[in-house]
């Protein structure tokens, strides 16, 4: 379907304001054939879900509704790496897929150059942060903030985080900021000799180093494509962040009971917000809040058999036994060629035990 679009009419009522924006260059707005353009999901900067299926059914209703709407900002695309002749898209993946959908031959775009990647990707989610785009959600922004860390800023330091953030995530409070913020750090220390850890990295890392996880989850081989990808442990057990035990302890007994209140149920723990000087700190309150379930569990058990918690300690079946932590102590040592002090599942002074 070729569209008969007004380029003069998008100019007048939705002018180009790119001279606001530091490092983009606007080039030109020009009618171009839509197979000039590619919005690949490799091009997608800034969003985690490309093409979501909500998303582009809503904007297929109002282009069906109210064509083009020329009080809005086009598309953004810049010339390819590989062929000048083509353009890759920067902004309007859903909007591609729903032009596709509809069989257009073309669209109008603002043609940019960035004066580097980081600009790029600022744009990238600056350019959404108004309708008919689909706003970024958190995930979003915090894919942009590891492609951008390291390789395009230093996020190390918290001050440029913030303010990377507050450009990336400007049509979020304050306070949502703040997450995006923590759930960074989760995962990405500001010291080099830390390594944290979120829920899931916690995770993938302990069946790296064969620790069971999520009950059963690597009991036996994890596959990814039929190949694979953890080795099965033979073992039960949990990843354990600090804080309270009751999760922990419910679905760990019920796992226990289901297996015939035989096998132990391992615990690997790890600590949040971990730094060079509290990491020992913070491995001593995990441990004692875990020492506080099993003494939780024993009195439990000792008012409703009325035996005394000495008998019931005797009998040697308290299900739940400590695995260890995670290495997160990347400080180099000098006896062993400068590799990381902890490599593998360590006790509470980082000494493996294995």
């Amino acid at each position: 379907m070729k569209i008969a679009f007004d380029l003069a009419k998008s100019l007048n009522e939705c002018p180009p304001t790119f001279s606001k924006t530091k490092g983009v260059k606007h080039i030109n707005r020009l009618i171009l054939n839509r197979d000039k353009v590619e919005f690949g999901k490799t091009s997608q900067t800034y969003r985690v879900d490309v093409n979501l299926d909500d998303n582009i059914s809503n904007l297929k209703q109002s282009y069906s509704a109210n064509g083009f709407i020329y009080t809005q900002k086009p598309q953004v695309v810049r010339k390819s790496d590989k062929n000048p002749k083509f353009y890759t898209g920067v902004s309007g993946h859903n909007r591609d897929e729903a032009q596709e959908s509809l069989e257009w031959e073309t669209a109008i775009y603002d043609i940019v150059e960035f004066d580097t990647p980081l600009d790029e990707l600022k744009f990238a989610y600056e350019d959404n942060q108004h309708p008919p785009a689909a706003g970024t959600k958190p995930k979003d922004i915090l894919k942009g903030l590891t492609k951008a860390s390291g390789k395009m800023v230093n996020l190390k330091d918290d001050k440029t985080l913030t303010k990377l953030i507050a450009i990336l995530a400007a049509d979020k409070s304050l306070s949502k900021q703040k997450t995006i913020f923590d759930n960074f750090r989760e995962d990405n220390s500001k010291y080099d000799s830390i390594k944290p850890y979120g829920g899931e990295s916690a995770n993938i890392k302990a069946m790296e180093l064969e620790a069971p996880v999520k009950g059963d989850k690597n009991y036996d081989d994890v596959l990814i494509d039929g190949k694979v990808k953890y080795k099965g442990v033979n073992r039960y057990g949990y990843v354990k962040e600090p804080g309270g035990y009751k999760t922990l302890l419910f679905d760990g007994l019920r796992l226990w009971h289901n297996e015939g209140c035989s096998d132990d149920i391992n615990v690997t723990g790890y600590v949040k917000d971990p730094t060079p000087t509290n990491l020992f700190e913070k491995r001593s309150l995990w441990m004692k809040e875990f020492k506080k379930m099993e003494d939780f569990t024993y009195d439990m058990c000792s008012n409703m058999t009325g035996m005394s918690v000495a008998d019931i300690k005797s009998k040697g079946k308290f299900p739940f036994k400590f695995n260890g932590f995670l290495p997160q102590n990347l400080s180099p040592d000098i006896t062993n060629g400068g590799n990381p002090v902890e490599t593998d599942i360590v006790d509470i002074k980082g000494k493996s035990i294995k």
